[in-house]
This record gives structure tokens, C-alpha cells and sequence, in this order.
């Protein structure tokens, strides 16, 4: 149903001498769910769809699975649906296609896009800014995809840090002082890297950066695609003997993508505004203007809720104190502050979960 995909399955349509499968996973909570867009472009596009539904129920019982095929702590809770949605193509071909690849190379993520909003606001003064991020801490927490509460406070924390570490702090789990804070006294001192950005810094610097929406989108192809959503990619779909390909990664077409200007791959606020410019000639309109909506996960509400006490258990008190890793006072009160809706801690939860999860499963922890 986004973009990506669908502008790889127009093309595959085009191409191919019979029908083309096309796969969909949904939720049954309605703001991640995209089953109808997905279904709307399959009809129009004449393919032959398959989709599945993700429930809390069949999350908790695939959890053990998927901390397994990853072999490694994989926080990213897009692993889930695509070792389901891997599964279900499985039983109807041994090879597809996925739209991996275009938000790297053609400015599809918000972040990037929230960058030049960043550049607007460093001109807001200091007493309006400490105003605008008190008021911001008042909302009501929301589980619901991007809503509006979570996405301003990352925003308002991080907006005045340098391009780089606002970047890796609005798409990470902990920044490195609350790591500091988590970890038990002697493992921070033997772990925890001292200089948190040098790697990041080092590994973009062949690319030569200049502004913070080149910073961003260096980053992501450097860090994001490669080390997460690659990754997923490929051990979901290789635990069932399933190849995905990604016709976004030709080499040929990255190459002319990232010799563009940045200022004609992203848009001011809108994400891949040259994509959807080309995507016209094979898709409906409605499909090339819809807003981005991404492969989210409704960890928050699943936290709260069907996985309340599989994640009660795995982060228990007793459990981390065993392990030593962990400070068990503080995990404790972001599970409880997070349980009781005073504030949504998904993503470091969700990041604790599955490191506990790996080393139940490889540790025996």
C-alpha cells in the first residue's frame, strides 16, 4: 500500500507474463493497520493478493521464534511482521520483491524531513523553546502510529544538539546518559563507549555531508538500511528458504539517486517528492500523494496490554539483579511509568524485551 511497494509491484505487473502475488500484514489496532490501501492497489494493479493479521496473541507466541532467527539482540519490532508476512509469502513463491532501499536513497523518513524544521526552530529563543517543551511534557501520552505527543518530545529534546547526534537520538532507543543510568556500575564502566559518535562521524565521512538533511539521509543508508532493515530482510525471509530482492538497491540506480542534490530527493516537508514525481506515470494519484506511513508496530499498546506479563517477567526485578547488566530500580520504573500511561516508553522497553528475550534463548538467562 505505500509507495515503495506499490511503484515495485506497478513495474513488476508491467513486466511479468502472469499474475503477480502480492502480500500484506495488517493489525487488527486501526492507526498501523494498512490492509486497505494494500488491498485498493493489488485491485487496481490486477495482482493476485494474500494478507494475514498480526493479533497480540499471535505476537507473544512468535516472540521466542524471532529472538532465535535473529541470532543477535534485534530491537526492531518490524521483525515480527516480517517473519509472519515471510511465512505467509513462502507458502506461494520462493522469491520477492521489496521496496527496500527508496526511503535511503530518495528522503522518505520523517527524520529527515523533521531536520529542516530543526534548522527553523534553532531561531525560536530560549525562554520560548523551554516554554514550547514544558507544554509538550503535559500532552497525554498516546500509543497510536506517530502520534503527535511522541513525535514532539523527541523532536523538542534533541532539536538544538548538532545534526548528527539529534539524528541517532531521534532513531535510538536510549540516549548514551540514560544507557549510563541503566546499566549496573561495573558492566557502564567496561561497556559503554566514552565517545558515542565517533563511529557514527567516521562511517559517513566518505559520503562528505554537509547539511543536516545530507547528515540524516548518510546515516540512514550507512547505519539504518544496512545494519537494521537489510538484516530484517534477510533473516525473516531466509528462516522459511524465501529470497527477497530489492530493486531500489540496483547499483546503478543508487549510484544516479545519491548524485542528485539533496534539495531535489527531499522535499521541505514532504518525503520523496522526486519518487512520487516519477511514480505518476504507473500509479493512481491518490497512491502518489498519500502521506508516508511506514512499517510501524503497535509495541506501545501490546506493552500495556497481551505482552504486559510476558515483559513483566522478562524484565522482573529478581531476573536483572541474576543477570548484573541491568539496574532493576530503574527498568522498573520506565515498565511502570509506561504501564500507567504517564509516559510512552516503547521503544527502550521494547530494546530490554528483546535483549532478554536473546538471552533467554541463546544464554539461558
Amino acid at each position: 500500500g505505500g509507495l515503495d511497494s506499490s511503484l515495485v509491484t506497478a513495474l513488476a505487473v508491467a513486466e511479468s507474463p502472469r499474475p503477480v502475488k502480492t502480500f500484506a500484514i495488517g493489525f487488527v489496532e486501526p492507526t498501523y493497520d494498512e490492509r486497505t490501501a494494500s488491498a485498493d492497489v493489488a485491485a487496481r494493479l490486477g495482482t493476485e493478493h494474500h494478507e494475514i493479521v498480526l493479533t497480540p496473541t499471535e505476537a507473544r507466541e512468535l516472540l521466542p521464534d524471532v529472538a532465535r532467527i535473529f541470532d543477535e539482540p534485534f530491537a526492531d519490532p518490524t521483525a515480527l511482521p516480517a517473519v509472519l508476512l515471510a511465512r505467509l509469502a513462502r507458502r506461494h513463491v520462493t522469491v520477492t520483491l521489496s521496496g527496500d532501499g527508496a526511503d535511503e536513497l530518495f528522503c522518505g523518513y520523517p527524520t529527515q524531513t523533521a531536520h529542516g524544521a530543526a534548522d527553523l526552530y534553532a531561531r525560536v529563543p530560549a525562554a520560548l523553546d523551554r516554554a514550547v517543551a514544558a507544554a509538550a511534557e503535559r500532552l497525554p501520552t498516546s500509543h497510536g502510529y506517530l502520534s503527535f505527543d511522541f513525535a514532539l518530545r523527541r523532536f523538542l529534546r534533541e532539536v538544538r544538539r548538532p545534526a548528527l547526534e539529534r539524528h541517532l537520538r531521534w532513531m535510538g532507543s536510549f540516549a548514551p546518559e540514560t544507557l549510563s543510568s541503566l546499566l549496573v556500575p561495573q558492566v557502564e564502566r567496561e561497556v559503554l563507549d566514552r565517545e558515542p559518535y565517533v563511529e557514527a562521524y567516521d562511517g559517513i565521512a566518505p559520503l562528505r555531508p554537509r547539511s543536516a538533511r545530507e547528515i540524516a539521509t548518510a546515516l540512514d543508508l550507512i547505519f539504518y538500511l544496512s545494519e537494521d532493515n537489510l538484516v530484517q530482510a534477510d533473516r525473516s525471509s531466509m528462516s522459511t528458504a524465501l529470497e527477497v530482492r530489492a530493486p531500489f538497491l540496483d547499483r546503478r540506480l543508487a549510484e544516479y539517486a545519491l548524485g542528485l542534490p539533496i534539495d531535489v530527493r527531499a522535499g521541505l516537508w514532504r518525503t520523496k517528492p522526486l519518487l512520487r514525481r516519477a511514480a505518476r506515470a504507473v500509479l493512481p494519484a491518490h497512491v502518489t500523494r498519500r502521506r508516508k506511513h511506514g512499517f510501524g508496530v503497535p509495541t506501545g499498546t501490546w506493552l500495556r496490554g497481551e505482552l504486559r506479563g510476558m515483559v513483566t517477567d522478562m524484565l522482573a526485578p529478581d531476573r536483572l539483579r541474576r543477570q548484573g547488566i541491568f539496574d532493576a530500580r530503574q527498568v522498573s520504573a520506565l515498565l511502570d511509568r509506561h504501564v500507567r500511561g504517564t509516559a510512552n516508553h516503547r521503544k527502550e522497553l521494547w530494546t530490554l524485551f528483546m535483549f532478554q528475550l536473546w538471552a533467554a534463548a541463546y544464554c539461558g538467562a
